[in-house]
C-alpha cells in the first residue's frame, strides 16, 4: 500500500505486547526489500510503542507531531484503537493532511476516523469455515507424520511449568508449516514462522457519505496471483476518500512553504523597537515582528532586526519558503507549567507549555527563530537546529610581544 500511494516515510505505531513487537520487526525487515517489480522500501522515522489497555495517548501524539512523516501504520487492539483515534481528533490529527493505514481490530472501534484505509480478511466472519481449514490442516498433517512412521507423545498438560520440550510438537508444527490446501477460506499455506500467507485481503476505506453513516467501503484487494506467483495489490483509486473527507491523496509529509514564525527579543540576537507613530514601515534592515496580545486580542507593531533574523532571511532564500514573523505571545521563551482543567467530573492539573515552546508544539507555528537553550525536556517536543552559539569562562590576557631573532635583524 506504501509502495502504491508513493509513502516513502512513515511513522510505526504498535503495542508492547509480543504481536506487536513481532508486527515491527516483520515490517522493518520487509519494508527493506525489493522483490519482482514491486519497490516496498520504506523509512521508519519513528516508532511508537505504547502499553495495552491506554488511558491516554495525548502524549505519544506530541511526539508524533515533531516528525516529518504524516503517515501512520497502527497495529492496536479495538479497545486500544479507541482511544488513540479519540485522542488524535482532539489534537487534529486525523484531519486533512495525515493518513492512517491499520490493522484489521482497528477497523472495528466505532470512532475510526473517515479516510482510514485498512484490511480486512477475507471470510473474516466465516468462523465456521476457518474452523473446517483449521481441522482439515492439523489432520493432514498428523496423517503425513504417521505415513512417516513418526512417533507421537502425549503433550505436556501445563507448557508453563514444564522445562521439558514436546519433541512431537516440534514435529508437528514442521509438517504444519508444508501445509498447501484450497480450503473454504481460499489457498491455506503458511511461511517459515507458521504465519499464513496467500490469503485474500479486502483493502477497506472508512467513509461517510452526505446525509448517511459511517460504513467501511471496499475498494481493492490484496490477493494470491496464480499466474504470477505471488501476493497482488489492486485499489480503485477513484472510489477512495482520504482524512477530511477529501478526494486528494495527502503528500504524507508536513513541509509547509509559508511558515508562521515566532521570535523574541534577545540581544544582540534579536533586536525589537516599537514601530514610531509616524513610521509606516520598518527599515530596510528590518522585519515586521507584531505583538499578538493573547489576553486581550490586542495587536502592537513592532520591529525585529539582528543575527536571527539575517538567519530567517537566509534561510528562506537557501531552502525557498515564506514566513511571518511575530513575537512571543507571552514573552517567554517555554518552560513547564501547572494549569487547572475542568472536565465534566472536577478539576485536574496538567504541565502545560508555555512562552514559544507551547506555540510550536500546540501548532499555532511552524518555526522559532530565536537563541534558545537546548535541554532535554525541550528535545521530546521540538527540534531543534544545531548550536549557534557556545557559553564558556574565558581567562584573557595581554597579548605577549613577538621577540625578533637575529635572522630578522640582518634580513634583506
Amino acid at each position: 500500500m506504501l509502495s502504491h500511494f508513493g509513502y516513502t516515510k512513515v511513522i510505526v505505531i504498535h503495542s508492547s505486547d509480543t504481536d506487536g513487537r513481532a508486527v515491527l520487526g516483520r515490517f522493518q525487515t520487509t519494508s527493506q526489500t525489493n522483490y519482482d517489480d514491486i519497490d516496498v522500501r520504506a523509512t521508519v522515522e519513528s516508532i511508537i510503542e505504547f502499553e495495552p489497555k491506554l488511558e491516554t495517548f495525548t502524549e505519544n501524539l506530541m511526539e508524533m507531531k515533531t516528525a516529518q512523516s504524516r503517515v501512520y501504520l497502527l497495529y492496536a487492539s479495538t479497545e486500544d484503537s479507541y482511544v488513540i483515534f479519540r485522542d488524535a481528533a482532539l489534537n487534529n490529527m486525523t484531519e486533512t493532511g495525515h493518513i492512517w493505514i491499520i490493522t484489521e481490530q482497528a477497523l472495528q472501534a466505532n470512532n475510526t476516523p473517515i479516510g482510514v484505509l485498512g484490511l480486512k480478511l477475507n471470510n473474516s466472519n466465516s468462523e465456521n469455515e476457518h474452523i473446517k481449514d483449521a481441522i482439515y490442516v492439523l489432520a493432514s498433517a498428523i496423517k503425513e507424520m504417521i505415513t512417516h512412521n513418526e512417533t507421537i507423545t502425549e503433550a505436556p498438560k501445563d507448557c508453563d511449568d514444564t522445562g521439558a520440550v514436546w519433541e512431537s510438537g516440534k514435529k508437528m508444527f514442521n509438517y504444519l508449516k508444508t501445509r498447501h490446501i484450497k480450503g473454504e477460506t481460499g489457498h491455506v499455506a503458511f511461511d517459515s514462522n507458521g504465519d499464513r500467507i496467500y490469503a485474500a485481503y479486502e483493502v477497506i476505506n472508512v467513509q461517510q457519505p452526505p446525509s448517511s453513516m459511517r460504513k467501511n467501503v471496499k475498494v481493492g484487494s490484496f490477493f494470491y496471483d496464480e499466474e504470477k506467483g505471488r501476493m497482488r495489490l489492486k485499489i480503485n483509486d477513484t472510489m477512495l476518500v482520504w482524512p477530511g473527507n477529501t478526494e486528494k491523496k495527502p503528500e504524507g509529509i508536513m513541509i509547509p512553504t509559508h511558515l508562521k514564525v515566532l521570535t523574541i527579543e534577545e540581544k544582540p540576537f534579536v533586536y525589537v523597537r516599537k514601530l514610531l507613530d509616524d513610521e509606516i514601515d520598518c527599515e530596510d534592515d528590518e522585519i515586521a515582528c507584531p505583538l499578538f496580545n493573547s489576553t486581550d486580542g490586542n495587536e502592537k507593531d513592532y520591529c525585529c532586526k539582528g543575527y536571527c533574523i539575517d538567519l530567517l532571511k537566509a534561510l528562506a532564500q537557501r531552502i525557498n519558503f515564506t514566513y511571518d514573523l511575530a513575537l512571543s505571545p507571552d514573552g517567554q521563551f517555554g518552560h513547564y507549567q501547572l494549569k487547572n482543567h475542568t472536565t465534566g467530573i472536577g478539576t485536574s492539573v496538567k504541565k502545560e507549555w508555555n512562552g514559544l515552546i507551547g506555540e510550536l508544539v500546540a501548532e499555532r507555528a511552524d518555526l522559532i527563530v530565536a537563541p534558545l537553550t537546548i535541554n532535554p525536556e525541550r528535545a521530546e517536543f521540538i527540534e531543534f537546529s544545531k548550536p549557534f552559539k557556545y557559553q564558556g569562562i574565558t581567562i584573557l590576557e595581554k597579548k605577549p610581544s613577538r621577540s625578533s631573532t637575529l635572522f630578522s635583524k640582518f634580513r634583506i
